[in-house]
């Protein structure tokens, strides 16, 4: 089978999560995240569209905080705007997500809507990386899926090292749909705790990701769990079904969002702190490093095709 013909039969389609703590930055998004759709829009093959649809998942679960007590998720007023936006395109979906962590359940929402699309592979991308999602990385992506892959993590640069030894993360990943709800989706041992440490709230939510210490900082494991369904579809499925792929090209003039030297901070932080977390979500899973090594499809070891 071809590109084009999986495309018609297979539809593609993407989840993208977002949020605006603050009201003043509503704006600035919501034209950052035109942007995103024209450039996902783009990429076609035989005069087909590779992206079928898209839908915006907002994080907007007002329960969760920061540590000086304000809003951790959305102000309340990104859904609207993006509605507004794109009104009338019915291959844009807007859904406010208002019960829920960032990381399994909001996925897991998204799931649903893209299963009522049709949707048969489903990319979960992040916005930060949208440069990435040129036609090259998606016609490899799709190759990769007709080559019987179930699960295509995209080894973005930060992450690298971590993609290429199978374990996927929803940065930039293809999942075929049937097979992750099959296993239950998103698992909740990577949801975001809604409590901080050691209070009696937190107590209550032992189904959520767990708090470790990494350096000087108590952090929790959540948003490393993409490999606990991918161990499930390679134990299902009893054969290699993991093609990491290494990004081709990028779309040149694409800028990326400013962000302030506390946030870049954190986020470098999030990406060193990743083999700590994912470490103690295998151990507390009844999973090793080594394990997800054999999930990966020989012929995809170093991130390209390489027939045996």
């Amino acid at each position: 089978m071809n590109i084009g013909d999986f495309i018609v039969r297979n539809p593609v389609g993407v989840l993208v999560r977002t949020y605006v703590p603050r009201a003043e930055d509503v704006g600035q998004n919501v034209r950052k995240l035109r942007d995103v759709i024209g450039h996902l829009f783009s990429p076609e093959v035989a005069g087909r569209r590779v992206i079928r649809s898209v839908d915006f998942l907002v994080w907007a679960d007002p329960r969760y905080r920061t540590h000086d007590g304000s809003s951790a998720s959305d102000c309340g007023e990104t859904a609207p705007l993006l509605e507004a936006a794109f009104r009338g395109d019915e291959s844009v979906g807007i859904h406010e997500i208002s019960r829920g962590d960032i990381y399994a359940t909001i996925l897991n929402d998204g799931l649903r809507f893209q299963i009522k699309r049709g949707i048969r592979y489903s990319i979960v991308l992040s916005p930060e990386v949208i440069h990435l999602a040129t036609l090259g990385t998606l016609e490899a992506m799709i190759e990769a899926a007709i080559r019987g892959a179930l699960v295509v993590p995209v080894a973005v640069r930060e992450i690298r090292e971590l993609v290429l030894a199978g374990f996927p993360c929803n940065t930039f990943c293809m999942w075929e749909v049937g097979s992750l709800w099959r296993v239950g989706g998103f698992d909740m041992r990577d949801a975001k705790p809604v409590y901080p440490p050691g209070t009696e709230e937190s107590r209550l939510y032992e189904p959520y990701a767990a708090f470790i210490r990494v350096g000087d900082k108590l952090v929790h494991d959540a948003g490393v769990g993409e490999v606990l369904p991918a161990c499930k579809i390679w134990c299902l499925e009893g054969r290699p079904t993991t093609a990491p792929i290494l990004p081709r090209g990028f779309y040149e003039g694409y800028t990326t969002e400013e962000i302030s030297p506390e946030r870049r901070e954190w986020n470098e932080f999030k990406f060193r702190s990743k083999k700590d977390r994912l470490r103690n979500m295998l151990q507390r899973s009844s999973y090793d490093l080594a394990v997800q090594l054999r999930a990966v499809m020989p012929e995809y070891l170093s991130g390209v095709y390489t027939p045996a």
